[in-house]
């Protein structure tokens, strides 16, 4: 009976324990999310936003969105989503910036 118990309590735990750490970081989740998430997190979500966002550019590749988003995040952004993030550096590397006077 005891044995039972352990196994019952044992199951509980492992099916709780997969429920939770089955969310995956996505675009849109916050710039919070992204500070709380590993770094393998991470590196998938720049991948996905490279291909996506960045439209097969060289220059707009995981590394990009990466340091970007990083960039961001350690400031004081934390309610603003991955997605709206990624695109303001995509709209920064198109943007282009002369001085006047």
């Amino acid at each position: 009976m005891a044995w039972l118990r352990k196994v019952a309590a044992a199951s509980a735990a492992l099916l709780l324990s997969s429920t939770i750490a089955c969310h995956a970081l996505t675009p849109l989740d916050t710039i919070d999310d992204w500070t709380s998430s590993s770094v393998s997190e991470r590196l998938v979500l720049t991948r996905v936003l490279a291909l996506v966002a960045g439209q097969g550019r060289p220059e707009i590749n995981a590394p990009f969105f990466m340091q970007c988003i990083e960039d961001v995040a350690a400031g004081s952004s934390s309610f603003r989503r991955i997605n709206e993030v990624a695109a303001g550096c995509v709209l920064m590397t198109f943007t282009v910036f002369s001085e006047s006077g």
